[in-house]
């Protein structure tokens, strides 16, 4: 959210097209951690049964928070001066400041704890996340496939960009193009045509004198 923070008030401040450009390519850090770790943190905190559908909503929101920041563009277009373009664009540290505070009432990642050897921690979440006890089988079970795949990913050690697409235990190279499969076909469905296109001058028409 800081990086969000920071390119936004950049852009927003923007007196050229360069400064733009790298005041974009800061906030495009920022939102791409947020897409990353967003569905990898929901994954670790939900049942398996509700996995999809929670990832699922974090695209969905991105769409419906793009569908709205469209149409206030399209507003913002009737407005003259350069208040038409600063103001949607310092609209989005909103949003981020809002999740900065938010952030902080979530509980850590169990699987982050487990790997960092926090394991009471860890099993505390748990417990938290599903409202059971430790010794209850749901939490054994969790707690459990969380350390096998900590484990298998040890053994494979450290990852290379070389290996992005290997077939091992974990199923690393079906786990990418799944994940560039998502990207590629949101991006090819052409949306980005439909968005990119500039919208016309509002003209006021006067009525007839007759």
């Amino acid at each position: 959210m800081t990086w969000i923070i920071v390119g936004a008030i950049l852009q927003t401040a923007s007196f050229s097209r360069a400064q733009l450009l790298v005041a974009r390519f800061v906030t495009g850090i920022g939102t791409g951690i947020e897409t990353t770790t967003v569905p990898v943190y929901q994954s670790e905190l939900c049942e398996a049964k509700k996995r999809g559908k929670y990832v699922c909503s974090e695209p969905l929101f991105v769409g419906v928070g793009i569908v709205i920041a469209y149409w206030f563009d399209y507003g913002m277009s009737y407005v003259h001066g350069a208040i038409n373009w600063r103001l949607p664009i310092a609209c989005q540290v909103i949003f981020a400041i809002m999740v900065v505070f938010l952030v902080f009432g979530l509980p850590e990642s169990p699987r982050w704890l487990y790997r960092h050897n926090r394991h009471p921690e860890a099993l505390k979440v748990l417990c938290d996340v599903y409202d059971r006890e430790a010794e209850d089988p749901k939490i054994m079970s969790e707690s459990a496939e969380i350390l096998q795949a900590i484990e298998l990913e040890t053994l494979q050690g450290e990852y290379k960009w070389s290996q992005i697409l290997k077939r091992d235990e974990v199923q690393t190279g079906k786990r990418v193009l799944l994940a560039y499969g998502m990207q590629f076909m949101n991006q090819m469905g052409g949306i980005n045509l439909v968005v990119v296109s500039d919208i016309p001058e509002p003209k006021v028409v006067l009525p007839s004198k007759y």
